[in-house]
């Protein structure tokens, strides 16, 4: 395995302990009242807000421009979580509630840095400085950033440490989104491009640090790579344009409206189009991959000679002591599932950014205008 940064984690690590006496003096101005917004702000910045937002606005007005901009803000999302997961995973810091805080929330992952933090400033912050030029929107955004990075050390899962290290690389991500996101987009459309970026996950993937103790990251960031993957693919044979004969948005909105049962039972079909997908790639088969590795020799075999080839290239985890690796289950369980991951995320955004809605334009044809 490779290693990397290791005398950097040192001083990242006495920093983060340093900083935790903070988070212990603002829990001790804890009040119902505080508890209750910290708690909503925590879990409405959460990635899972965003894999329900983004793809309710394609579902909800299917119009090529509206499903463009989901996918620019869905590669600011997925570049925000590599580069926070693969640094999660590499220094592999525990969080602060470790210290005895208050922690309502527990998380599965390593704390620094704070991808809620990043999420916050870079997504936020590309709708409201690359798509609007509003002064409210940014003042709004100011305010939502702020409040995030508290909820996350006042909620006892992050240090100050983190979200410091999550504003640096939320800033400087939505910096380059910014002023590159149309080169990104048009990069991304490009179907000569394709097999190189389907390689570059390979090796992202490849040199994801993998911890000893199991933690769900490789997992999440083999469905981010997969996401994106299945976006470029759209974008590079233009599949996002199934009509541009749409009713205009206000007309739309009356219209829908006018018959909000049917269109909640279209959402519904096609929501769970997409999610049966996703968790029987994503989550059900590589169980079952795991049981035929406890009764299968050959399944067993192929998949540790794939660990062993993998793990010459891998960045070390930080956390672990590389003397003391070896192939047992936690690592053929990482392997097992990174593909199925990666497909399942491909699965998964390829139905929300075209046969999702291709089913509501199926199923509501009036919303189409005559040519």
């Amino acid at each position: 395995m490779i290693v990397i940064c290791a005398e950097l984690r040192k001083i990242i690590a006495q920093f983060v302990h340093n900083t935790i006496p903070f988070v212990a003096s603002l829990q001790k101005k804890r009040n119902w009242i505080t508890d209750c917004f910290y708690l909503f702000i925590t879990l409405v910045a959460g990635t899972g807000i965003y894999a329900a937002v983004l793809p309710t606005i394609i579902l909800f007005y299917p119009h090529p421009d509206y499903v463009m901009t989901v996918i620019a803000i869905t590669f600011t999302c997925c570049f925000n979580i590599l580069v926070g997961n693969f640094i999660k995973n590499l220094f592999g810091l525990p969080r602060p509630y470790g210290e005895g805080l208050w922690a309502p929330v527990p998380e599965k992952d390593f704390g620094f840095p704070s991808t809620h933090t990043i999420n916050a400033i870079a997504n936020t912050g590309f709708v409201v400085f690359a798509l609007t030029d509003s002064i409210q929107y940014r003042i709004i955004f100011i305010i939502y950033v702020v409040c995030v990075s508290f909820s996350r050390m006042y909620m006892g899962v992050h240090s100050p440490a983190d979200v410091c290290c999550g504003m640096l690389f939320g800033f400087i991500h939505l910096i380059f989104m910014v002023n590159f996101y149309q080169t990104v987009m048009y990069i991304h459309s490009l179907p000569l491009m394709l097999p190189i970026f389907f390689m570059i996950h390979v090796v992202i993937l490849i040199l994801m640090p993998r911890c000893k103790e199991y933690n769900p990251t490789p997992r999440r960031t083999a469905m981010i790579c997969g996401c994106v993957f299945a976006a470029s693919v759209v974008m590079s044979f233009d599949m996002q344009t199934l009509t541009t004969h749409i009713l205009p948005m206000k007309e739309y909105i009356i219209y829908q409206i006018h018959r909000l049962p049917k269109f909640i039972f279209e959402y519904i079909v096609a929501i769970s189009i997409c999610l049966s997908l996703f968790g029987t790639i994503g989550f059900i088969l590589p169980n079952i991959i795991m049981k035929l590795v406890e009764k299968s020799a050959k399944i067993n075999n192929l998949l540790r000679r794939i660990e062993q080839f993998c793990c010459k290239y891998r960045i070390h985890c930080l956390k672990d002591n590389i003397n003391e690796y070896e192939c047992d289950k936690t690592m053929l369980k990482y392997t097992a599932e990174i593909p199925l991951a990666y497909f399942s995320g491909f699965v998964g955004g390829f139905c929300v950014v075209y046969v999702a809605p291709k089913v509501i334009l199926a199923m509501n044809p009036e919303m189409i205008l005559p040519n």
